[in-house]
């Protein structure tokens, strides 16, 4: 069913939104909140706890305890909130999700006209395209961390805090046994709020190796694949682990929540003293840092490419998936690069199957490493999106 589209200029935004009450929910907590916020940056905030029943009571009563606020936005929050609310529901369709287990809102904006326009749907960080963001940015707007909005304020990781130090004892020869201490301070903290990545490495005060990754949508990605981790439990030593003095290895872990929950752990560098799930924790990170490589400036294939001449075709060394003998296929367009994939003709029959280019030439036709007449054209490039789809579903290049 096509669901309604705001039009106009939007005056006030009314959302109801609730918990899910799938389960019985414990006495005190708050379940339900009203929030108003008009265009000219006026604010109203209800907060409805759930509680005991009196004897004569309904189930509305469970609601009977709220908690009334007003707040002020400035100018400029307010009118990024109306301008968020008005480009996403001008344009909603059918997209809204429901689900039976998850909480509820329902959304009133109501335009300078005096027209109304209604939607509901379910407590979802997915609940429509963007109302996570959306969710996040009236949080930010407000002020107000914990409001429900549309994705009933999921609890969160907001940043990542690890650190490393050694300390290892060298024992030059002559030198009346008087060791040289090797002290190495490593830390990575990972930031939702500033969506960054830092990296330290330290040898020595002077000796420092910074990276920074300032990736926007990405860092957040990456904290949400860490919440299934479990980055607080571990096995731990045996009490007769025997330690050594001049190699002495330690960390510590910290997870803030968006709750304001914090998780901390520490102890020696070691499999049975770090959490149980930290070498995922690391495939995650060393996986996201890859990705971004070092740039071109280190890319041997980037500035040893020389420009194509008119008169040159292009031909692309390619590898199945079945096999490591290399092949070579001419291509219409100079739009392929090594590790791209494609979909080539293959046998008497032309088969078509997916091939990994390996290398990408510039040749004059009398340059030519095989015929012509028996050298075949790869029949068009694959996107990222396209090859993870054929990963998915089975498919080998």
């Amino acid at each position: 069913m096509e669901l309604e589209v705001f039009c106009g200029k939007l005056k006030t935004i009314r959302l109801d939104s609730e918990l899910s009450l799938f389960s019985m929910p414990a006495d005190g907590t708050e379940v339900r909140q009203r929030l108003t916020i008009t265009r000219d940056g006026r604010g109203f905030l209800t907060r409805s706890i759930f509680g005991p029943i009196p004897d004569d009571g309904s189930w509305e009563d469970h609601f009977d305890k709220k908690k009334q606020t007003r707040f002020r936005l400035d100018p400029e929050k307010a009118e990024r909130t109306m301008q968020a609310f008005e480009e996403t529901f001008s344009s909603m369709g059918d997209k809204i999700a429901m689900a039976c287990d998850a909480g509820c809102w329902e959304l009133v904006l109501e335009n300078e006209e005096g027209k109304k326009f209604r939607w509901s749907g379910s407590l979802l960080d997915e609940s429509f395209p963007g109302a996570g963001e959306l969710s996040d940015l009236v949080r930010g707007e407000t002020g107000i961390g914990d409001l429900f909005v549309f994705d009933g304020c999921p609890d969160r990781i907001e940043e990542l805090e690890f650190r490393y130090h050694q300390k290892t004892a060298i024992r030059p020869e002559g030198a009346d046994d008087k060791p040289v201490f090797l002290e190495i301070n490593e830390s990575l903290t990972i930031d939702r709020k500033t969506e960054t990545l830092k990296s330290v490495h330290g040898i020595s005060p002077e000796c420092q190796v910074t990276n920074l990754y300032h990736i926007s949508g990405g860092i957040p990605n990456l904290l949400d694949g860490m919440e299934d981790l479990d980055l607080t439990d571990r096995e731990g030593n045996p009490p007769d682990a025997v330690d050594n003095p001049d190699d002495v290895k330690e960390y510590s872990l910290k997870l803030r929540w968006r709750s304001g929950q914090v998780d901390e752990l520490d102890g020696t560098y070691d499999k049975l003293s770090l959490p149980e799930d930290f070498p995922e924790l690391v495939e995650k990170v060393r996986d996201f840092i890859s990705f971004y490589g070092l740039g071109e400036f280190f890319d041997e294939d980037a500035y040893s490419r020389k420009k194509r001449r008119k008169s040159e075709l292009i031909f692309c060394k390619v590898i199945f998936a079945d096999a490591e003998k290399e092949y070579t296929y001419l291509a219409d367009e100079d739009i392929y690069e090594k590790g791209d994939f494609a979909w080539a003709p293959v046998g008497k029959d032309n088969e078509e199957k997916i091939v990994r280019v390996t290398d990408v030439e510039y040749l004059q036709p009398e340059e030519a490493p095989f015929p012509m007449e028996k050298t075949k054209k790869l029949i068009r490039r694959l996107t990222p999106e396209e090859y993870e789809k054929y990963v998915e579903e089975g498919e080998d290049y």
